[in-house]
């Protein structure tokens, strides 16, 4: 019997488990087949030629590890006891809904770990050759496929056709091609994309449903990192070389662009003093603000009759996102305290208060869908803002970029200098703010 309940322990779950229960029991309850794996050699092939999806199982995380030493031995290897313990505990909804869950006999540990993950949820193990150099290795190997073929056949009232593996090889190929183009790009200088950028994107590849859908999530992500390299894109900061890149071509391009835009008939005010926008006292139909500021003023006469509008763009969009830090000294005997204290601020439940409380989005994938349903014409446009959002570079007093670029933007606004002038001198300040670090 299929199980569409979800587990009991549910409403305990941080936002992103949840989504990712109901996201995979939505797809179980439309008729969808799902396998979990342990990992490296199962001829995902096959499953795609039975029009299943296969998802891998390998824990990550230390989260699961004590509740699984109350079964396994303790001595066993972190990656095992935090794979059973995601199963054990219910807080997989990968390994919750599945199908049934495919081993394979890389180690000893994993072995036994296999016999007790069987009495939780069906698991079928893969009888790997223990070694390449027989000759009968292959043959070995060829067999356990073809049983596997023929299971999965039984179970799911099929028939695998040579037509159809010949297709799922197709895929998995140009699947495998794409992923080769990410790490290829990694070879330009500097590289298309960060080391955990690639990482992660491999991982959440992994968890889209069928390899269709898990090839066009990487294919999505090789197209993006082409088009910005052909176009010599950078962010408004140099991450890789902590430089900020504010006098940029099309920085100054942009300044040239606001001048001549309050040249034409913009109301000038004092931007010290939030009390003096015209569009707070009425004079002015649009402004230029921030979230908080716009939480301020939905309020009272105004609660419903105001609106943001998404950034404006001539190429690529994007937004300045602040520069928030959190610094842990390595010389600190409190590391453990002070990494639970970041965790704590930047967790979902916090972020959450800060928005309900300062009108600060809450910049987590977990909140998006509930924060846009809080506002769904505004806070839609807001978090298109954010995730569009660049940050800036490191500096031990974060308020010099902001300083030293207003002070830019105030001499092109008066005259004083032209936008050229202004923006070297600004990147000129905040280079030596990095440089003294």
């Amino acid at each position: 019997m299929e199980n569409f309940e979800l587990p009991k322990s549910f409403d305990e779950f941080v936002d992103a488990r949840k989504a990712g229960f109901l996201k995979v029991k939505e797809y179980v309850e439309n008729g969808g087949h799902l396998v979990g794996m342990f990992c490296s050699y199962t001829p995902l092939e096959l499953f795609d030629a039975a029009g299943v999806s296969v998802v891998g199982l390998c824990g990550t995380s230390n989260e699961p590890i004590a509740d699984a030493e109350k079964v396994l031995p303790k001595n066993l290897c972190p990656l095992i006891k935090s794979s059973y313990g995601f199963a054990y505990t219910e807080k997989c909804p990968y390994t919750y809904f599945c199908d049934f869950i495919v081993g394979e006999t890389t180690c000893d540990g994993k072995k036994k770990m296999f016999e007790l993950l069987n009495d939780i949820k069906e698991t079928y193990v893969l009888h790997l050759p223990q070694s390449q150099k027989r000759a009968y290795a292959k043959d070995i190997w060829y067999e356990e496929v073809k049983l596997l073929k023929e299971y999965l056949e039984e179970r799911y009232g099929i028939e695998i056709t040579d037509e159809k593996l010949r297709e799922a090889a197709r895929k998995r190929n140009e699947l495998r091609k794409t992923q080769m183009e990410l790490y290829t790009l990694q070879g330009a200088v500097p590289p298309a994309m960060k080391a955990t950028e690639v990482m992660s994107t491999l991982a959440q590849g992994m968890f889209n449903f069928g390899v269709d859908a898990q090839h066009a999530s990487y294919k999505a992500k090789v197209d993006a990192a082409k088009t910005a390299l052909a176009n010599g894109e950078k962010n408004l900061v140099d991450e890789d070389n902590n430089t900020v890149l504010c006098n940029s071509e099309k920085a100054v391009e942009a300044a040239e662009f606001l001048k001549k835009l309050e040249d034409e008939g913009t109301i000038p005010w004092d931007s010290s003093s939030s009390d003096n926008n015209p569009f707070a006292s009425g004079l002015a139909a649009m402004t230029y603000a921030n979230t908080t500021d716009f939480a301020n003023w939905n309020n009272g006469a105004l609660a419903g009759k105001i609106a943001m509008a998404s950034p404006l763009k001539k190429e690529k969009q994007a937004t300045f996102c602040g520069m928030g830090f959190m610094f842990m000294s390595s010389e600190t005997p409190h590391k453990e305290e002070a990494w639970r204290f970041i965790e704590y601020a930047s967790s979902a439940d916090v972020a959450w208060t800060r928005y309900e409380m300062m009108g600060v989005p809450p910049v987590r994938e977990s909140l998006k869908e509930r924060y846009i349903a809080e506002n769904p014409e505004n806070n839609s446009v807001i978090y298109e803002s954010v995730a569009c959002g660049v940050g800036s570079p490191k500096v031990a007093y974060s308020n010099a970029v902001f300083n030293a670029v207003n002070d830019a933007m105030e001499r092109i606004a008066y005259g004083v200098e032209d936008p050229k002038t202004a923006l070297d001198k600004a990147a000129q300040e905040i280079q030596k703010e990095i440089d003294n670090q």
